[in-house]
C-alpha cells in the first residue's frame, strides 16, 4: 500500500519513537490541551471551530470535520504531500536519524535527483552573481535597490547570465541530462530544430524553497527593460505556484515566535522587509492568493496581515485573497500603504519606524473588504438601483460573520452607508444565508451518498483488527476477512491483519495504509467508547461477523452449484458440493476441494 516500496522496519520504529505526534503536529498547527487530547484548527480544510484532534496516548490524529486521520507518518504525508517512504525520511531528518544510502535506494530516487539538480542550479546562479566581472551589473542593480550583501546571502540571491545555454552546459558537465533540466523548469525546448535553451537569462534569481528548505523553483527579475519583468518557474513535478510562498522557509521561525505573518506581493518587498528587521514577511508568487497558501499561513500564525501594493492591481489582489483568509482560522488585517507606494519603496523611504506605524494602523479584514466594495458605488445620489447592487456586493461578507457582536457592528455601519435600516439589511442577509444553506446541503448530500455507510459490525471488526492481534489472526485464518460489504474494506482488513501478524497494533498498524484508509481506521479507534470492550463483548462481535461471513460464503457456493448444474459440469459440481457441506458442517474445506 505504499507508493514507494517497503522500508527497513527497524528504521520505521526508530523514527516513530523519536517523533511524538503532538510535537510534530505542533510544528504545523497551534494546539491546545483538551482533556487527554489536544485540539486545533484542521490544516486540511477551512474551519473556525477546532475539530482537529491529536491523541498523545494513541499517537493518532483525526479531524471530525473532514475525516483526515492516521498516525504521525500520515500526518506528514498529508501536510507535505509525500508518500510513506518520503515521510519516514522527512521525520528521520527532523529527529537527526541518519539514513544510510542503501535504505534510500528505490524510494523517490527520481525526485531526489531533481531536488539535487535544483540545488546545483541555485549554487550556479549564486556563483555567477559573486563572480567579479560577470555579476557586476547584477550586483550594481541590487546595490541601487538598497539590498545589502547580508540580505542577498540570507535569500541566496543569484544571477542568470545572458548567454542562451550557459546553465545548460554547466549542468551537463555535472552529469545531468537536458531533459531532466527541462522537467524541473530550468531550460526549455527550442521551438524549431533540436536542443534546449536556458529559461532564465540576464535576471536576478530568487530561489524558492519549500517549508523544509528544499529548492523547488526560481523567480527571475529582469535587469533593465527586459520582458516579462518577472519570470517564474513553470509548473513542474516539484513546483506548484499556488502551494508555496517566497521566504517562508526563512520566515517560519519568526512567524511562529511572533504569532503573526505579513504577506507582501513581490520578492524584493520580502527581502527588504527582512533586511529592515521584519523576519515574519513572506511573498505570494503572483497577485492572487491561493487556498493552499492561505492554509499554510493559517497553520503558523494567529494573525495574518496583508500588505500589497497601493495600486489598482494590488488592491484587486488583496480582495481576491480575503475570502480565503476569512476561513483560514487566524485573525486577518490589512495594512494600507500610501498611494503609489509598495512595501519595498515604503520601507526605503520611511524605514522600520514607518513600517511599525502602518502595521499598528492595519484595519480588520471585514472593515477593509466592506469599505473597498462599497467604494465602487456612488451612494451619494441615493439611487435605489445602485444601493441594491451595493447591498448584494457586501451581503456575502456580512453573512459570513460568526460573532453576533461583530455582525451587529457591521450591520449598523453598512446600513448607514447604503441608506437602509439595519432590519432591511438583515432581510437581505437572511435570503443570502438560505441560498447558501441550500447549496451546502445539496453538496453534502451529493458527497455523502457516493459511498454507503459502514455497518457498526464492520466498524467494530476493523477496530478489533487494529487493536487485537489475536482477533486478526483468528479472522484471517478463518477466511472471514473477504466478507466485508465493499472490496476496499476487504483490502483494509487484510492489511490490518498483515500488520497484526507482524506484531503491530494501534497506531503502528496504520503504517503504509493509504491516507483515506488510515483516516477511516483512525476515526474508528478514536471512537473507542463505541467499540466492544471486555472478552464477552469481543467474542460476541467476532462470532456474529464469522456467522455473517459463513452465510455469505454458503450463498456464493449455492450460486456456484447452480451455475455448475447449468453447465452440466459434474466434476466442478462435485467439488463445490463438498466445499458447501464442509462449510455448512463447520469444517474447513480441503485444499483445492
Amino acid at each position: 500500500m505504499s507508493a514507494g516500496g517497503r522500508i527497513d522496519p527497524d528504521l520505521i520504529e526508530q523514527v516513530r519513537t523519536a517523533s511524538d505526534i503532538v510535537a510534530v503536529a505542533g510544528e504545523y498547527v497551534r494546539l491546545t490541551k483538551a482533556g487527554r487530547s489536544y485540539k486545533g484548527l484542521c490544516p486540511f480544510h477551512h474551519e473556525r471551530t477546532p475539530s482537529f484532534t491529536v491523541s498523545p496516548e494513541k499517537q493518532l490524529f483525526y479531524c471530525f470535520g473532514c475525516g483526515a486521520g492516521g498516525n504521525v507518518f500520515h500526518l506528514v504525508m498529508r501536510l507535505e504531500k509525500l508518500d510513506f517512504p518520503e515521510a519516514v525520511r522527512r521525520l528521520a531528518q527532523r529527529a537527526g536519524i541518519p539514513l544510510p544510502e542503501s535504505r534510500e535506494k528505490g524510494d523517490g530516487g527520481e525526485k531526489k535527483r531533481w531536488l539535487g539538480l535544483l540545488e546545483v542550479a541555485a549554487r550556479f546562479y549564486r556563483q555567477c552573481l559573486q563572480e567579479e566581472g560577470l555579476g557586476r551589473r547584477a550586483r550594481d542593480y541590487l546595490a541601487g535597490r538598497g539590498v545589502s550583501p547580508e540580505a542577498q546571502e540570507k535569500f541566496e540571491l543569484g544571477y542568470a547570465p545572458p548567454e542562451w545555454d550557459r546553465l545548460l552546459r554547466f549542468l551537463v558537465g555535472k552529469g545531468y541530462r537536458p531533459d531532466e533540466a527541462e522537467t524541473v523548469g530550468l531550460v526549455a525546448a527550442r521551438g524549431k530544430g533540436s536542443g534546449y535553451y536556458d529559461r532564465f537569462r540576464d535576471r536576478i534569481i530568487f530561489p524558492i524553497r519549500d517549508l523544509q528548505g528544499r529548492v523547488v523553483g526560481f523567480g527571475g527579475r529582469a535587469l533593465g527593460e527586459g520582458t516579462p519583468k518577472y519570470l517564474n518557474s513553470p509548473e513542474t513535478p516539484l513546483y506548484h505556484k499556488g502551494q508555496h510562498l517566497f521566504g517562508l522557509f526563512q520566515a517560519r521561525e519568526a512567524i511562529r515566535s511572533e504569532g503573526r505573518a505579513v504577506l507582501v506581493e513581490g520578492y524584493l518587498d520580502a527581502v527588504m522587509a527582512h533586511q529592515c528587521g521584519f523576519g515574519n514577511v513572506v511573498a505570494s508568487l503572483g497577485t492572487a492568493l491561493t487556498e493552499e497558501q492561505a492554509r499554510l499561513l493559517g497553520r503558523l500564525a494567529q494573525e495574518i496581515v496583508l500588505c500589497y501594493d497601493a495600486d489598482t492591481a494590488g488592491a484587486e489582489a488583496t480582495l481576491r485573497g480575503l475570502h480565503l483568509l476569512q476561513n483560514a482560522g487566524p485573525e486577518v488585517r490589512v495594512m494600507v500603504l500610501p498611494a503609489g507606494e509598495d512595501p519595498d519603496s515604503f520601507l526605503r523611504k520611511e524605514g522600520p519606524a514607518g513600517w511599525n506605524r502602518a502595521l499598528a494602523e492595519a484595519v480588520p479584514l471585514t472593515r477593509y473588504l466592506i469599505d473597498s466594495l462599497l467604494a465602487r458605488f456612488d451612494l451619494s445620489r441615493g439611487d435605489e438601483l445602485v444601493r441594491a447592487k451595493a447591498v448584494r456586493a457586501v451581503a456575502p461578507v456580512l453573512a459570513g460573520l460568526v460573532s453576533p457582536a461583530e455582525r451587529r457592528i457591521y450591520l449598523e455601519r453598512v446600513a448607514g452607508q447604503v441608506g437602509l435600516s439595519p432590519k432591511g439589511l438583515e432581510g437581505e442577509l437572511e435570503r443570502w444565508r438560505n441560498n447558501s444553506r441550500n447549496n451546502l446541503s445539496l453538496e453534502r448530500n451529493t458527497r455523502n451518498n457516493t459511498q454507503p455507510a459502514l455497518s457498526k459490525l464492520e466498524e467494530d471488526i476493523l477496530y478489533l483488527l487494529a487493536t487485537r492481534p489475536s482477533v486478526a489472526r483468528r479472522l484471517r485464518q478463518g477466511g472471514a476477512l473477504d466478507s466485508f460489504s465493499r472490496a476496499e474494506l476487504c483490502r483494509v482488513a487484510q492489511a490490518l491483519a498483515e500488520r497484526a501478524a507482524e506484531g503491530k497494533a494501534g497506531a503502528h498498524c496504520l503504517d503504509e495504509l493509504d491516507p483515506e484508509a488510515a483516516g477511516l481506521v483512525a476515526r474508528i479507534m478514536e471512537e473507542e467508547e463505541l467499540r466492544p470492550q471486555g472478552e464477552e463483548a469481543i467474542e460476541e462481535v467476532v462470532a456474529r461477523f464469522e456467522a455473517r461471513a459463513l452465510v455469505r460464503s454458503l450463498r456464493r457456493l449455492q450460486s456456484e452449484i447452480g451455475a455448475a448444474e447449468q453447465r452440466k459440469d459434474l466434476a466442478g459440481l462435485h467439488r463445490v458440493v463438498l466445499r458447501y457441506k464442509a462449510l455448512r458442517d463447520g469444517r474447513k474445506p480441503a485444499a483445492g476441494g
